[in-house]
């Protein structure tokens, strides 16, 4: 997608915070999505890269298309340690500071709007991978750790269908 392309559209991008975190963007309706892993230096936040990641969609921007980007929203467990609970809070911050450094607009989306839309109450992580691939069987997500990639791109599955009022997939229950 570059300014060479004859058609400007939208790309909706889903941000699930986190080390183990993600960040997705899926095209129009879903004709491209791309995901990767939150960049990370020696088990630290690799804020460049991060930045980085999502100059891609500032340049986008600027070219006429729309971005529409969710940052799950963070909230600690009551059996979080306190540095735990301080570090769920400030990854959500490092992606709203590199979506406002890049012009990005962006809102924060509770995991009880997305999720039951598209798993169970409960559900396994491997049940978002499930999920994100029998949207989007083009993707691969061959490892467990891309659980965070399949929520990323629930996410922003979950934006596109929000506001283009199209209907979510049936889930499965049980």
């Amino acid at each position: 997608m570059t300014k060479s392309d004859s058609s400007v559209g939208v790309v909706y991008l889903g941000i699930d915070p986190g080390k183990k975190g993600a960040l997705a963007a899926i095209y129009n309706e879903g004709q491209t999505v791309e995901s990767w892993h939150v960049p990370m230096v020696s088990n630290e936040y690799n804020l460049r890269a991060m930045l980085q990641l999502l100059v891609k969609f500032q340049h986008l921007r600027k070219d006429g298309w729309r971005v529409e980007t969710g940052i799950e929203e963070q909230n600690p467990r009551p059996t979080d340690s306190k540095h735990t609970a301080k570090m769920v809070g400030f990854s959500q911050g490092l992606w709203s500071m590199a979506c406002a450094a890049n012009s990005l607009p962006f809102q924060v989306i509770s995991p009880r709007s997305w999720k039951p839309k598209y798993v169970a109450k409960g559900a396994t992580k491997q049940e978002s991978i499930l999920a994100a691939i029998t949207i989007y069987p083009e993707v691969e997500l061959p490892l467990k750790k891309d659980e965070a990639r399949a929520e990323a791109i629930l996410i922003a599955d979950y934006l596109m269908r929000m506001e283009r009022k199209l209907n979510f997939p049936m889930r499965k229950i049980g």
